[in-house]
């Protein structure tokens, strides 16, 4: 279910339940956060934004909310936009009370433990071994 902004022009695209459902199956705890359907669409944002907007956005193919972040705003012939990035601690699941802390992929000493900074597991997302990271391993933990 999808907002067409019809009464608040801010909620346009705003997602409510995917598939019929408001909760994901995929990371622990059905009722967290991390599970909850939430955010936008990623091809529409909402008007009047700003170098301090940022959106939640719900991305299906890894099973989460992805934040953006205004960084600045530009102008190419007369056309304003602006530049959003992906929030850098978006990868963080490092803590065993995060709800993507899913200890279903090894380590590197072999133990299933939560992955370290910059790294999120998709295997139960992807029901297969997938880790992503940024690109090239950016802002990821050195170990």
């Amino acid at each position: 279910q999808i907002s067409g902004g019809n009464h608040d022009v801010n909620t346009l695209a705003a997602i409510f339940s995917w598939e019929g459902k408001q909760y994901l199956d995929v990371w622990n705890n059905e009722t967290s956060t991390c599970n909850r359907v939430r955010g936008r669409d990623a091809s529409i944002y909402p008007p009047f934004n700003n170098e301090s907007s940022s959106f939640d956005v719900f991305n299906t193919d890894v099973c989460r909310i992805v934040n953006l972040k205004t960084t600045k705003t530009t102008q190419y012939e007369y056309i304003e936009g602006i530049y959003v990035l992906m929030d850098i601690d978006q990868m963080k699941n490092e803590n065993e009370a995060d709800c993507y802390c899913t200890k279903q992929t090894r380590d590197l000493n072999g133990e299933f433990e939560c992955l370290p900074l910059g790294f999120t597991d998709l295997n139960s997302c992807l029901k297969g071994p997938v880790l992503a990271s940024y690109p090239h391993m950016l802002w990821a933990n050195e170990t």
